[in-house]
Order: structure tokens, then C-alpha cells, then sequence
């Protein structure tokens, strides 16, 4: 709790994040790295 209160957010806003990273986590990061292969294949060939 005392990392988030460090951020300077909300307890209320750190937990939703929190929330909402835990639930979103894999996706938001095949969302970004699914562009970031894209681009790469064309680029190495």
C-alpha cells in the first residue's frame, strides 16, 4: 500500500488499476506486442 500511496494516487484509483492491470495484464500485453512482432518480420526479412 505504501508503493501506491508513492505513486501520489488515490488509494481508491491505485486499487482500480491494480484491478484492472491484473485482469488486463495479458492483454494489454499481447495487444502491445502483437505490432511490435508485426513490424519486426518485415524489417528482418
Amino acid at each position: 500500500m505504501t508503493a501506491h500511496r508513492g505513486h501520489g494516487m488515490d488509494p481508491s484509483i491505485s486499487t482500480n488499476l491494480s484491478d484492472t492491470q491484473a485482469i488486463r495484464g495479458p492483454d494489454v500485453h499481447i495487444s502491445i506486442t502483437r505490432p511490435h512482432i508485426r513490424h519486426k518480420p518485415p524489417q528482418a526479412r
